[in-house]
């Protein structure tokens, strides 16, 4: 397994400078302010395979006072229908469909113009099931202004030689759909000139939209407006929290109001909050929300067409209309106080994701959590569990996700035995497996680790290391954690060798010694550890107690990467957008930076970003670069979040 320290000095002072300047690249890179948007906007959108939100776009005013080219314009509607159009094509979001809508609009008053009240936003948005309504106004529409120029007769045409300029705005207001309220707004702006022969009069007759309008200036620049609204919208939306509303419970089934409709995906997490009463403003009469609390999470087992069918972990009970959020798991306090109060504890950690590490969970299991670590003689290794086992019950109650094995397994006193079903090549095998009491791993770990199990002996390190059990009487001391990595290593064991060399390549409880850290490692990665060819790749990077030797590297970086090791893909990825050891090659380096982000390995995450910022092996996107950055920046990257800070001062993102 790997020792978990690479994973932190990737983002530390030992990994990170190579990250930090090419972050700061991306960040003072002038791909911000508004050419960067318009940028932006005209780049081809990559597929998109996320969660879409429900976005509802009213009708735009036309605000345009200057005189249109054809009376039978209808600039508000045409460029309504555009905007839902290329929203639409950005699979986003799921548009709120232009019939009901206007029939909503209609029972609710608002009228012809476009215009929300806050008294009425509310009413529509909790209606349409809206994360967000998008109103707004056409306030510029200048078909053209001619530069020099002049007219030749031909046959009983007038041919004009001249220079033609277009000016399209938009302002756009992004209205939150629960309290009414403008949070953001932007004016989206096109131009276009064009210095050519033409007929006159050419504009006359052609139709709002047709292909000929957008070939001629006004139509492009209507066209780069409407992207421009387009990227800022997209933009904004990566902010608001996906959401879902409980339809119905039965049979401890968890019924979701939405399905495959918006590529859900089975196995997928839902905070849960049950709704108290609505709060109103006494003074404006305005819905401030509701109260609401923490229960515990849905996770979604069926995908339908429009609805979703989940199990529930936590305490308490769903009710219709209770409240799901993607993304935003709850504070550790709030989430221990969801949890039956107990210390039964089985020595495991597992994931819940439908394939780890290339390996893929068997059909009807993908939800189900599989052991990838277990504590070395902890409950399972004594009842017999193994790594990679998938968990299906526990004293007969179905485990169908993460959260219900802690919920199930803390609830059992310790030292009771109970059987636990495991999927294991192929077939269900039960175990009976005695119930430990975490409280009392300290002292086990430790006594197995005087009787010579290199496990323990490598665990206790840790402990010494870390400090994490000094409140059980294991005081955080490194040269205590060199002796026993050192024990445990001695006896071969990889994961022990790598930590051993980690404290001499860091001078951590013993004097810094290159040499020896090299060693420790070599022997470590040639067991094939993941961490330890990690750590022997970047001794190579970087000429560590040995010539550097960038392609030796490479070599191991991907040795590690091809085992499904995020911190081997980040490294390798690197390499490859460095051109270091390899061919420069941006496509190779994103193909490897996705596949460790899509494990959750922050500084890949953010790197996914600085590529789409930038352009770097793929179409330049800030959408999807706003979305990496705050995937890392909520796991605490910085350079993530210093990037989402520039974009938002050179005002391309709000919040």
């Amino acid at each position: 397994m790997s020792s978990g320290r690479f994973l932190r000095a990737t983002s530390g002072p030992v990994l990170g400078a190579a990250l930090g300047a090419m972050l700061l690249l991306a960040a003072c890179a002038g791909h911000l302010g508004g050419q960067a948007m318009s940028a932006a906007a005209q780049s081809t959108p990559p597929p998109f395979d996320g969660p879409k939100k429900r976005l509802a776009v009213l009708r735009l005013e036309n605000k345009v006072r200057t005189p249109i080219p054809d009376k039978s314009w209808q600039l508000g509607e045409g460029l309504t229908e555009m905007l839902v159009s290329e929203l639409f094509k950005t699979g986003r979001f799921i548009m709120v469909e232009r019939a009901a809508l206007a029939e909503i609009v209609k029972e609710q008053e608002l009228g012809q113009t476009g215009l929300i009240r806050k008294d009425t936003a509310a009413k529509v948005g909790a209606i349409l099931g809206a994360e967000m309504l998008v109103t707004g106004a056409v306030t510029e529409f200048e078909a053209e202004s001619s530069g020099g120029g002049g007219a030749i007769g031909y046959q009983a045409f007038a041919i004009q030689t001249q220079t033609k300029t277009a000016h399209v705005g938009v302002d756009i207001r992004m209205v939150d759909a629960t309290t009414g309220e403008i949070v953001r707004s932007h004016n989206a702006e096109g131009k276009a000139e064009e210095t050519a022969v033409a007929f006159a009069g050419q504009i006359k007759g052609v139709t709002f939209g047709s292909d000929a309008f957008l070939k001629m200036p006004i139509g492009q620049a209507t066209r780069r407006a409407i992207q421009n609204a387009v990227a800022f919208i997209a933009q904004e939306m990566e902010a608001v929290p996906w959401t879902a509303r409980v339809a119905g419970v039965k049979d401890g089934q968890i019924y979701v109001n939405q399905g495959a409709n918006a590529n859900l995906e089975t196995c997928t997490n839902l905070t849960a909050y049950s709704l108290g009463e609505e709060v109103i403003d006494p003074r404006s009469g305005l819905s401030l929300g509701n109260e609401r609390t923490y229960v515990g999470m849905v996770t979604l087992q069926e995908i339908h067409d429009k609805f979703s069918k989940g199990t529930f972990a936590g305490w308490g009970t769903l009710k219709r209309g209770d409240l799901l959020i993607m993304g935003q798991p709850p504070s550790a306090a709030a989430h221990a106080r969801v949890m039956p109060s107990g210390d039964g504890w089985l020595g495991i950690e597992v994931i819940q994701a439908r394939e780890y590490r290339g390996i893929k969970k068997p059909g009807g299991l993908e939800c189900h959590p599989m052991i990838v670590r277990m504590a070395p003689v902890g409950p399972a290794e004594k009842g017999g569990l193994k790594q990679g086992d998938i968990i299906t019950a526990i004293n007969e109650t179905e485990i169908p996700s993460s959260l219900a094995l802690v919920q199930v397994s803390r609830a059992i006193p310790p030292g009771k035995s109970v059987p636990v079903k495991v999927f294991r090549e192929g077939k269900t095998v039960t175990f009976p497996v005695a119930i430990g009491d975490q409280r009392a791993y300290p002292k086990l770990v430790r006594e197995a680790a005087e009787q010579g199990d290199p496990r323990a002996q490598d665990a206790l390190g840790d402990a010494h290391r870390t400090g994490s059990w000094k409140d059980k009487g294991v005081p955080r001391n490194e040269p205590e954690a060199v002796k026993w990595y050192r024990k445990a290593a001695e006896q071969g064991y990889a994961r022990g060798q790598t930590n051993l060399g980690w404290m001499y390549s860091d001078g951590l409880g013993v004097q810094q010694d290159y040499t020896e850290a090299l060693k420790w490692y070599r022997k470590a990665a040639e067991q094939g550890h993941d961490a330890g060819q990690v750590h022997l790749g970047f001794m190579y990077e970087n000429g560590h107690g040995l010539s550097q030797d960038h392609a030796e590297a490479v070599k191991w970086y991907r040795k590690a990467a091809e085992q499904g090791y995020p911190g081997g893909q980040f490294k390798l990825g690197t390499m490859y957008g460095d051109g270091l050891g390899v061919q420069q090659d941006y496509t190779e380096a994103l193909k490897w930076y996705r596949k460790a982000a899509e494990q959750g390995f922050g500084p890949a995450q953010t790197n996914v970003g600085v590529f789409y910022h930038n352009g770097w092996g793929v179409a330049r996107n800030y959408a999807e670069a706003v979305r990496w950055y705050r995937k890392a920046a909520a796991q605490g990257e910085k350079a993530a979040q210093q990037n989402l800070d520039s974009l938002r001062a050179a005002g391309v993102i709000s919040r």
